[in-house]
């Protein structure tokens, strides 16, 4: 009989590897340094609820909740605040065009919002504070940039004085002379220079969210509430500002310039780290062009851990082409995972083992699940760390590998793989056996021919694959058994 073998656990040796993330400010990946240790300040601008969300939204949130479901499973104690933009142009003339009123509106959308959160498996944020109930930390904001001489008002509108903000472009690579060339005053503005944006906005005629204030009443410009919300929830230097590529210029170059002209030049954020984004045939997904799938269109048809998978797939810096392939092939993968996990956690209750193959086994699972954290530690290479994660679950799909795996072996990586899915969210602890659309008669022929094969028939086993050719799939022999594929 040959000698046990002890797995060692690599979590202690995982948490002290350096994770790494791109910052978008200083285009490279940096090694993760929180201002306090083991303590992690993120703000994530929030949905502006004027519809409902969409697969664009889901691709943003889901990456992040990775991002603070790692940091916590690494040891960090994280404040994670998302805000929601629930008073804005488009949504005071959303709420006008079907005749509601905008409060009334903002509260159903924002509803919507968290339930599709809720569903999808994302850990609600520390914080989720709303514009609207925030409004005296936006106005004590906006009045610090007057006193400090970086905004102005202007028949009761105020604006930010972008020239006298000299870092400004540092984010997005701009510079003043690219955006003096297409900037212009809009009808109805009262600005001194083209370049300046709104800090606060007079109401106008029949607008019913507005707010007093020192200018009159109005409301906040939609890039002074993130200044104003990441400072009253998180502080006046974030560890990691998040949120969608799309939003780098103009809205957080913006921030930059209003939170570090009130704080006297003092860094904003730390690190920055922007998702990219989901397209439609090679197009951006957003409401304004129509093209978007919102997640409850999506939730109708899949499960939502296949949504899950299908967005960490890919590397949250890349774009996503969305189609419903990607959610399919999802979908398998994650019956695999299921089954698989199902095995496992039999195995751990208790199994007959075959020495004569278990050295097969030794170091590869291993090896899989320590790739994971590598990848994870790598920039949140998410799409390596599911193809490690994948290879590693098809060790427990039941074949002859499989029952190499001993008790004692099976319980730890049944701990280990339950770690994973804690960061990963997939929700597979309570997995149960499924069908993964493989048509009986085909899997009674794969079962004849291993038998076939193990009797070293192999005529009849060629024959056998033929058969199984003819009826539209392909069976191919790996080191851990027959997989089965439709053609």
């Amino acid at each position: 009989m040959q000698e046990v073998v002890i797995l060692a656990c690599p979590e202690s040796r995982i948490k002290e590897m350096s994770l790494k993330l791109y910052n978008t400010l200083t285009r490279k990946k940096e090694e993760f340094k929180p201002i306090h240790d083991k303590e992690v300040g993120i703000y994530t601008c929030g949905p502006t609820v004027y519809d409902l969300s969409h697969i664009g939204h889901a691709r943003t949130y889901i990456n992040f909740d990775i991002l603070v479901r790692y940091l916590r499973y690494l040891g960090y104690k994280v404040n994670y605040v998302v805000n929601v933009t629930d008073v804005d142009d488009k949504i005071i003339a959303r709420a006008k065009e079907r005749g509601i009123d905008a409060k009334k509106f903002t509260n159903e959308m924002t509803d919507d919002f968290f339930r599709d959160f809720e569903r999808l498996g994302i850990e609600k944020p520390t914080k989720m504070p709303k514009v609207t109930e925030n409004i005296p930390a936006i106005i004590q904001f906006v009045e610090k940039l007057i006193e400090r001489g970086y905004a102005y008002e202007a028949g009761g509108d105020v604006y930010f004085s972008v020239r006298k903000f000299k870092d400004y472009g540092k984010l997005s690579g701009n510079n003043i002379e690219q955006l003096e060339s297409g900037a212009r005053v809009e009808p109805g503005e009262k600005k001194q220079d083209p370049l300046d944006f709104a800090l606060w906005k007079k109401a106008k005629d029949g607008e019913t969210i507005r707010f007093n204030s020192p200018w009159g009443e109005g409301r906040p410009g939609w890039h002074i509430e993130c200044s104003a919300l990441s400072e009253e929830y998180v502080g006046e230097t974030l560890d990691i500002h998040g949120g969608g590529n799309d939003l780098v210029f103009p809205h957080h170059e913006d921030e930059i310039a209003q939170s570090e002209a009130a704080h006297d030049g003092k860094k904003f954020a730390r690190l920055w780290v922007h998702t990219g984004m989901v397209t439609v045939d090679g197009k951006k997904m957003s409401k304004s062009l129509g093209n978007f799938t919102t997640i409850r269109d999506v939730l109708e048809k899949y499960e939502p851990a296949v949504l899950r998978l299908a967005v960490l797939k890919t590397h949250y810096r890349k774009p996503i082409d969305f189609n419903e392939s990607m959610l399919d092939e999802a979908k398998r993968n994650l019956d695999i995972i299921h089954n698989a996990f199902f095995a496992l956690k039999e195995r751990a209750d208790g199994a007959v083992v075959d020495d004569n193959i278990r050295s097969v086994l030794k170091g590869e699972i291993q090896k899989e699940i320590d790739q994971f954290f590598e990848a994870m530690n790598d920039d949140l290479n998410t799409s390596l760390a599911i193809t490690s994660f994948l290879i590693a679950m098809h060790f427990f799909i039941p074949s002859q590998v499989f029952y190499g795996i001993c008790q004692q072996d099976a319980k730890q990586y049944l701990d280990q793989v339950s770690k994973i899915d804690e960061i990963l969210g997939l929700n597979i602890k309570s997995a149960k056996p499924r069908d993964t659309n493989i048509p009986n008669k085909i899997k009674l022929l794969v079962q004849q021919r291993e038998g076939a094969r193990t009797e070293k028939a192999w005529k009849m086993a060629d024959q056998i694959r033929e058969q199984i050719e003819k009826e539209g799939y392909t069976v191919e022999d790996t080191g851990k058994g027959p997989v089965i594929k439709r053609k």
